[in-house]
């Protein structure tokens, strides 16, 4: 997301998105980058999970709503772990929290939406959010697309 901006991402940081299981692996479940406020939120579906994804954005703006959608039950292949069967206890765990197979989205808005925000000038150097937000005016329903980032979760090995 940064290609081309002139930022070196090694120079930064970052907390490892983990998901600790305590009597059994801490894992590396969301990816390796700055997620350092994740908060799952009710998807409306049994099956899945939902969680809201937020850390670094090296001052490029606007930075888009990212979120994680995990299929409960499935492991890194999209086949259902027997949760009495011979998968560790680890897959297990992260299978029943739908963490084994998921992606990351992020929120895309067409370039000529932005005014109806009250963002007459998309500026990458501005915090464009802040201007929506301060706007008592702005619409608050509006239409958007969720991306599917590259990262997938591939397992172990």
């Amino acid at each position: 997301m940064f290609e081309g901006k002139g930022i070196d991402t090694n120079d930064t940081l970052g907390l490892a998105s983990v998901v600790v299981d305590i009597a059994n692996d801490t894992v590396p479940a969301l990816g390796q980058s700055g997620y350092e406020k994740i908060m799952p939120i009710n998807p409306g579906q049994s099956d899945y999970v939902l969680i809201v994804m937020a850390g670094y954005n090296h001052g490029v703006e606007p930075i888009p709503l990212r979120l994680y959608v995990g299929k409960k039950g499935i492991d890194a292949n999209n086949q259902k772990v027997d949760q009495n069967g011979s998968a560790s206890q680890r897959d297990k765990f992260l299978a029943r929290n739908g963490l084994l197979y998921g992606k990351i989205y992020g929120m895309a808005l067409k370039n000529h939406d932005f005014a109806k925000l009250g963002i007459r000038k998309i500026d990458t150097s501005e915090k464009v959010l802040d201007t929506y937000q301060a706007n008592p005016h702005a619409p608050d329903h509006f239409e958007v697309k969720f991306v599917p980032t590259s990262y997938q979760w591939k397992g172990w090995d």
